[in-house]
């Protein structure tokens, strides 16, 4: 399903049930992603990964009209993956997923970066102190508990967006950025990256979701 579609920006929500079968079109992968798929433990893990993978190549190969198994990947040295020259000025891509939702998102022209994070119960005011900046730990001491788990959640997901759009490993920006208003606003504002343009996404209940564009 389409979750939102404006301004060349297409983002794409799936539960596991919609496309777990996409699973059994593994002849349309790379060689290089059955061998990740392999290195899974749990078979429904593979499995998973699989149908991600797949889901990703159908929406890409719909957007640039051309066969699922005729795209090419690359990666940076943080791992982001991006298209290979015959279609990376097509278009940008970023994918996240839980054990069993999936986000994908497309863009025409803009770095794109997506997560998606299933909320649990955790010591999230010691996490917080651990991985972020001075001034949001000092808003999180401000916040009931109950508050707390989502504004923790609200921040992972921001963060690591914004790390998958300039496409660099998470903990580069985690204590290096401080994000405004991720507490209890939807104007999410972080001033050491001023081309980011940053929004929670609406997802179900227990999850929590964001995605970043980043201008030139």
């Amino acid at each position: 399903m389409s979750l939102m579609a404006i301004e060349d920006l297409n983002i794409f929500q799936y539960e596991r049930n919609d496309i777990i079968a996409n699973a059994q079109l593994d002849n349309i992968l790379s060689a290089e992603e059955l061998k990740r798929a392999d290195a899974f433990i749990s078979e429904d893990d593979k499995q998973w990964f699989k149908a991600c993978r797949v889901t990703l190549r159908k929406q890409l190969a719909n957007a640039l009209t051309c066969e699922p198994q005729a795209i090419n990947f690359q990666y940076n040295v943080d791992k982001k993956p991006f298209l290979a020259i015959k279609h990376r000025s097509l278009i940008q891509f970023n994918l996240s997923h839980t054990k069993d939702r999936l986000l994908i998102a497309l863009h025409g022209y803009k770095a794109v970066g997506v997560d998606i994070e299933k909320i649990q119960n955790k010591d999230h005011l010691s996490l917080a102190k651990r991985f972020f900046h001075d001034d949001e730990v000092k808003i999180f001491f401000s916040l009931s508990e109950a508050a707390q788990t989502l504004a923790f959640y609200r921040l992972w997901v921001i963060k690591e967006s914004i790390a998958k759009a300039k496409g660099i490993g998470l903990f580069q920006v985690m204590q290096k950025i401080s994000v405004q208003g991720f507490a209890n606003s939807n104007d999410i504002i972080v001033p050491e990256i001023p081309n980011a343009k940053i929004e929670l996404l609406r997802v179900p209940n227990l999850y929590c979701a964001a995605i970043c564009l980043l201008s030139d």
